[in-house]
C-alpha cells in the first residue's frame, strides 16, 4: 500500500494533516489564553466595582472564555453561508444570485447594460415615494 507524498517535503500527508491540526490546536489556545488575560483584567476592574464580585484569577478566567465558547459560540468555523444557521431552516434563506455564480457572464454584462441599469434605477424612483 503506497502512501500520498509530497515531492516537495517527501513527508506522508497525514503527517502533513497531524502537523496542521496540531498547529490549529495550538493557534488556538493561543488565542484563547490571551483572552483570558483580557477577561480576568476585564473582570477585576469591572465586575468587583460593579456586581461586588470577588476576584478572579488567570485559571478561572480562562474557564470562562472557555464556558463561554462552548455556551454561545460552538466550535464549528464557517457555515455561513451553507444553511446550516436555525433560523435558515425556520425561515428559509434567500438565494441572491452573484456575479461569479452567473453562468453567462457577458450576456448578464449585456442585459445590465440594456434593462437591468434603467429597470434598477426606475425601482429606486418608486422607493423615494415611499420614504418621504
Amino acid at each position: 500500500m503506497e502512501h500520498a507524498i509530497n515531492t516537495s517535503t517527501g513527508r506522508p500527508r497525514g503527517v502533513r494533516i497531524l502537523f496542521w491540526v496540531f498547529i490549529g490546536i495550538l493557534t488556538a489556545l493561543f488565542f484563547a489564553a490571551i483572552f483570558a488575560v483580557a477577561v480576568t483584567l476585564l473582570w477585576n476592574w469591572l465586575m468587583t466595582d460593579l456586581f461586588g464580585l470577588k476576584s478572579i484569577d488567570y485559571f478561572q478566567a480562562f474557564g470562562l472564555v472557555l464556558l463561554a465558547r462552548l455556551l454561545v459560540g460552538g466550535w464549528h468555523r464557517g457555515h455561513r453561508d451553507s444553511g446550516h444557521s436555525p433560523f435558515d431552516r425556520m425561515f428559509g434563506k434567500k438565494e441572491v444570485p452573484r456575479f461569479h455564480d452567473v453562468p453567462n457572464r457577458e450576456a448578464f454584462r449585456q442585459f445590465w447594460d440594456q434593462e437591468g441599469r434603467e429597470a434598477f434605477k426606475s425601482y429606486l424612483n418608486s422607493r423615494k415615494g415611499e420614504t418621504e
